[in-house]
């Protein structure tokens, strides 16, 4: 192998051919073949431009030869010099096509690479098709903390729609909740991998952000250009794992492609008919995978209903969507399977976004709706338990209605009368039910609904919710609502600061028996 180095070296043959043409080599040889190509590097026969040009026949190669990654994994630590080279050729390799990772070898080697070359590297995971990116930080989660403010940085230097998060100070603090000993259930902790953090917000979408409808808004704060800015920096400031967004416009050309940036997956469920707008979830996925999406429409629901006048007035084009997703346990040192750690104990959860029927006079549609969707959900939790378990759930809804309506009163109560104001004239025979018990997290931290979700001129009232499963979610906090005399200083929402006429609510949650487990229980469920 010296021989044949050396014989390379004082010839006119191509020395990177050479190489290249031992890459080809396969089967019981391979090992032997490993420490030819080493003596080649180790020997400094190759210079720069023989590796770009042995890394671009790599590149363009069909089949990935399987000693590539190995190769340039050695090159990288023996000569520092190059490894730009090495980063450049890990960024077109990492576009190829998904199969290519198929190899347990090459995608070790890849994995390897990376971890050796960050921060350099984090160009490359960024070009990475999703699933294994997902896959590349359950391997390697230490390096994802960088790697997000890597992007975040990057972004910021160029100008793009993620700007700087401090921008605005949106200045919300998370309010604890706490038992009636008036001490906190939890403390706020980033690194507790048991508290989840849940965003739900009605984005108010382009298409109805009207100069007529919003006449007190300063010039240029209405538009989408400068509107979509400071949305996305304000849901990524409040450190999310899942972003429920209502009335969603924008979604393939912003929202999407703005929201992977921060490693979110999407789904999204465009309203019928004539909407233009949409329901969306996004989730980490370095924390949950996605085992289950279910898409509502609330259309057919006057298909289902007894023949009558009411019958009409059900054919909305409304819909919510359901995740139903599964948490990813990172690994516990350097090789080791990916497992639950001690600490972890999260489990299976739905997650839910709606946006119902708005009509101030549409009372018994949104009864309707919501019931239509919480049988679905009823049907998901009991074909989808987890480990034997019931699966917890977090409902994100518009419900464009208050605290003291029918719709409502059914979700936390469980229960509607066939008299109450909002469904009476339907001349129901049986009361309205569901068995899914569920409080609203505002509640339980307020002690009661905040002042306001939604102020304009028109409308200063709650009518956004987070509800979450009763005995199986607890809440630890929520983010508190924007000063009411703030937004009474420019007539009301979206200002300069706040770019939708609804505000954000945040809020964090464990399961259950990451309640039992913190105060040194044992075991699962119950509260």
């Amino acid at each position: 192998a010296a021989a044949a180095a050396a014989t390379a070296a004082a010839s006119h043959v191509d020395a990177g051919d050479v190489v290249f043409t031992l890459h080809k080599v396969s089967g019981y040889a391979l090992k032997k073949v490993a420490e030819v190509i080493e003596i080649f590097v180790d020997a400094n026969i190759l210079q720069f431009h023989d590796y770009k040009k042995l890394f671009k026949k790599f590149e363009s190669h069909q089949q990935l030869p399987t000693l590539t990654l190995k190769t340039m994994l050695y090159v990288s630590e023996n000569h520092p010099a190059f490894r730009q080279v090495v980063v450049d050729s890990l960024k077109v390799l990492a576009k190829r096509d998904t199969s290519t990772w198929d190899s347990v070898v090459l995608w070790r080697g890849f994995g390897v690479c990376c971890k050796y070359l960050a921060p350099a590297s984090f160009a490359v995971l960024q070009e990475l098709p999703i699933m294994q990116r997902e896959k590349f930080f359950v391997e390697y989660p230490s390096l994802f903390d960088n790697f997000r403010k890597y992007v975040k940085e990057k972004e910021e230097t160029r100008g793009d729609a993620v700007t700087s998060l401090e921008k605005h100070d949106f200045g919300r603090r998370w309010l604890l909740t706490l038992r009636p000993d008036g001490t906190p259930i939890q403390e706020l902790h980033d690194q507790n991998p048991n508290q989840i953090r849940i965003v739900s917000y009605n984005v108010l979408a382009d298409c109805y952000a009207r100069s007529h409808l919003y006449p007190y808004c300063a010039s240029g704060t209405l538009g989408w250009e400068y509107r979509q800015k400071n949305l996305v920096s304000e849901i990524l400031n409040a450190g999310a794992d899942f972003v429920c967004l209502q009335e969603v416009d924008h979604y393939e050309d912003f929202w999407k492609p703005e929201m992977h940036k921060d490693d979110f997956t999407a789904l999204f469920k465009k309203g019928t008919g004539q909407r233009q707008d949409g329901v969306a979830i996004f989730y980490k996925r370095h924390r949950y995978k996605l085992i289950l999406e279910h898409k509502v429409e609330f259309k057919p629901l006057s298909l289902k209903a007894a023949p009558g006048t009411h019958t009409r007035r059900l054919m909305q084009d409304n819909v919510a969507l359901i995740g139903l997703f599964d948490p990813i346990y990172h690994s516990v040192g350097p090789g080791a399977k990916r497992h639950r750690t001690e600490e972890d104990v999260r489990s299976r959860i739905l997650i839910v976004v709606s946006n119902l029927y708005r009509d101030p006079l549409g009372g018994d549609v949104r009864v309707m709706q919501v019931k239509s969707l919480l049988e679905t959900m009823e049907k998901l939790t009991i074909t989808n338990r987890y480990r034997g378990q019931p699966v917890p759930m977090v409902m994100c809804l518009d419900v464009n209605d208050t605290p003291d309506s029918g719709v409502y009163e059914f979700v936390t109560k469980g229960t509607l009368p066939t008299d109450h104001s909002a469904i009476a004239h339907l001349n129901l025979f049986t009361p309205l039910s569901h068995k899914l018990p569920v409080r609203s997290a505002y509640h339980d931290a307020y002690t009661t609904e905040p002042a306001f979700t939604i102020h304009t001129p028109q409308y200063q009232r709650t009518q956004d919710y987070v509800f979450v499963s009763d005995g199986l979610m607890e809440t630890v906090a929520v983010q508190e609502m924007a000063n009411d005399a703030e937004i009474k200083e420019n007539t009301g929402l979206p200002t300069e600061k706040w770019s939708s006429d609804h505000m954000m609510l945040g809020v964090v949650v464990r399961h259950t028996r990451a309640a039992v487990m913190a105060r040194g229980g044992g075991g699962g469920g119950g509260r």
